[in-house]
């Protein structure tokens, strides 16, 4: 009797872990559309009065397994990506390595929210003494037909917020 009520009550929650996770497929090669894009500001001088801004932006490829979400960025103006960013999409804050200095710890949340993926970090910045906290939140977003990304990325710090939006066209 037991064993058929937890089948039963197993059946029932399986919908809710299915809502829990969004069924955006953001998996594929995603080419830079600049002329929709706002200019982006290179994160090593946004805090500064003067933003420096980003020449272009890299084209994406990105591979979904599930929650498991792996970004390759193109070739950037200073420094080169050959390895993903990895994101798993489960709500919990993870510890990662920075991919700037390989040194300092981030701690990175990626979660669902509807149809949009939000990754939030929280990284060390600046020199001994005297680091600042960082906080970036990026939110994903596809169009109605799957076929225009949107990430809207903010940077916050103690002296300054600024924002910006990504679009990007499947390829």
């Amino acid at each position: 009797m037991k064993s058929i009520m937890l089948t039963v009550v197993s059946l029932m929650l399986l919908p809710l872990a299915a809502c829990a996770q969004s069924g955006a497929d953001f998996s594929g090669t995603w080419v830079a559309n600049v002329a929709e894009s706002e200019p982006a500001v290179d994160t090593n001088y946004w805090f500064g009065r003067i933003p420096n801004v980003v020449p272009g932006q890299p084209n994406l490829r990105v591979e979904q397994d599930g929650d498991t979400i792996s970004v390759y960025e193109e070739a950037r103006v200073l420094t080169r990506y050959d390895y993903p960013a990895v994101y798993v999409a489960d709500g919990k804050a993870h510890s990662v390595t920075s991919s700037n200095t390989g040194m300092a710890q981030e701690t990175v949340t990626t979660s669902w929210d509807e149809a949009a993926l939000t990754i939030e970090t929280v990284k060390p910045w600046g020199g001994m003494p005297g680091n600042i906290t960082l906080h970036s939140k990026e939110v994903w977003r596809l169009s109605s037909d799957g076929n225009k990304l949107s990430i809207t990325t903010t940077h916050s710090s103690p002296a300054k917020e600024l924002s910006y939006t990504r679009v990007y066209n499947r390829e």
